[in-house]
């Protein structure tokens, strides 16, 4: 079985410093809010890669390891879109769409978790597919972000 790797590479530093900026006070801080967030994500799949890496080494106790995990999955992504309020505007709903596209990657797993009879088998079949896709709706938020409002997000 093919493992995911964490990535280590280095990311940008986001510099929020408001110069020069065409955002407006309450758009900057929304995008400060969704990079918190984003951060908060970055650190979740690395927990999760490494506790599903765990599992299909068959390493002992990382399946329940993994299986405990379910309620910090769930809660984290899903509040890291709900508790964000969104400033008006096209560019700023595009930023929200693509940031839960990101986080609901992660509330799908953890409904999966809290589901799933072989944890093994639904590694394969459906939660490594969905950390492969978490890592493409990531690469689409940055880049919404960066195409909607100029900023990027750190992922740090």
């Amino acid at each position: 079985m093919k493992k995911r790797t964490i990535f280590t590479g280095t990311l940008g530093i986001l510099m929020l410093t408001g110069c020069g900026s065409s955002l407006s006070e309450e758009e900057q801080q929304y995008i400060e809010e969704v990079d918190e967030s984003a951060t908060e994500l970055e650190q979740l799949d690395t927990q999760l890669t490494e506790a599903v890496n765990a599992v299909e080494e068959e390493e002992e106790g990382a399946a329940g390891e993994l299986q405990s995990m379910q309620e910090d999955i769930f809660v984290t992504a899903y509040d890291n879109v709900e508790a964000i309020s969104v400033p008006e505007g096209e560019d700023m709903q595009a930023v929200y769409d693509a940031h839960v596209s990101y986080a609901n990657q992660y509330v799908f797993i953890a409904e999966e978790l809290m589901s799933t009879e072989d944890l093994e088998q639904s590694i394969g079949e459906n939660i490594n597919p969905v950390l492969e896709q978490a890592e493409k709706e990531k690469n689409n938020f940055a880049d919404t972000v960066q195409e909607e409002t100029g900023e990027e997000i750190s992922f740090e």
